[in-house]
């Protein structure tokens, strides 16, 4: 088999499909590791017990920190938090039927960053 010179995809992946052995890929993420949003849960459950608060009450007051930090003009910690636990926020794309399609392109290309 040659290998794609240009991509390199025989050298990665067997003729399946799937990652060859020796791939760091293979097998997912490490035993033991957490995504972020297993470790601000063990943060809010951490929070609540030594303020002697319920995991709502915990989680409200991260998110106030966080509004209050937004509203003061450092939004990165409120956006963080909002993507990684609740996802990216989506944007509504609405039109008229027979509406050219050019149109709806103009006008969200407005409305994105």
């Amino acid at each position: 088999m040659k290998n794609d010179i240009k991509t390199g995809r025989e050298l990665l992946f067997d003729k399946n499909g799937k990652f060859k052995e020796g791939h760091p890929a293979i097998g997912g993420r490490p035993k033991g590791s957490n995504d972020f949003k297993t470790d601000f849960n063990a943060a809010v459950k951490k929070l609540a017990e030594k303020q002697g608060i319920t995991l709502g009450e915990a989680r409200e007051m991260l998110l106030q920190k966080g509004f209050l930090e937004a509203k003061g003009g450092d939004f990165k910690f409120w956006e963080y938090i909002h993507s990684q636990i609740y996802g990216k926020p989506r944007i509504p794309l609405e039109h008229e039927i027979g509406e050219d399609l050019k149109e709806v392109i103009e006008r969200i290309n407005k409305i994105l960053p």
